[in-house]
């Protein structure tokens, strides 16, 4: 990566990974992993690989979330997909921006909420990357599993696990009563 282009990232106006994605690809480099940038101010654009239908895919994460993917468009080859999604405003939770047991037990009920909402697809990763908090509404962000209609179960230990955010304010026991209720 030339030195320019890591001066313009350097210099940017914050560390937000969407719009430092832009610079990159602004810049003339490919992101071929993991790409999600913003396109405008009510956009990010999301390329994930193509592994299933994408009609029915788009069809079930709007289901599940109104109006989440607005567009898409498949690439000549078939094996990506770029995905128009609506842009949420919010910070995402943190161990340390959780303030008290209240907040972690509201963010913890959205999230299971939001697991009934999505059953039979699978939505088990409530980690902070995630999750945006926007004053009281709460957005659930990355719904690839519900996209690619995964089916994998995982237990409440590696649920309670990949929220840290959870951890300062509810133990594993109070946790799971939680859950699996």
């Amino acid at each position: 990566m030339p030195n320019e282009l890591i001066d313009k990232i350097r210099s940017h106006h914050n560390n937000n990974p969407i719009e430092i994605i832009k610079v990159i690809l602004d810049n003339g480099f490919d992101v071929s992993k993991g790409l999600v940038y913003l396109l405008d101010n009510n956009t990010v654009l999301k390329r994930i690989p193509l592994t299933c239908n994408q009609v029915e895919a788009v069809e079930r994460v709007n289901s599940v979330v109104p109006g989440f993917i607005k567009d898409y468009k498949v690439n000549d080859t078939n094996t990506h997909i770029d995905l128009y999604l609506k842009k949420y405003e919010g910070i995402h939770p943190r161990p340390n921006s959780v303030k008290d047991k209240k907040q972690a037990l509201r963010i913890l009920n959205a999230c299971v909420d939001f697991f009934k909402k999505s059953s039979p697809y699978a939505m088990y990763d409530f980690s902070s990357g995630n999750i945006l908090l926007d004053g009281d509404n709460i957005h659930i962000i990355d719904l690839d599993s519900i996209f690619n209609n995964d089916e994998y179960k995982t237990s409440a230990k590696d649920c309670y696990r990949s929220m840290n955010w959870l951890h300062n304010h509810i133990e594993f026991t109070e946790f799971k009563k939680i859950w699996t209720s």
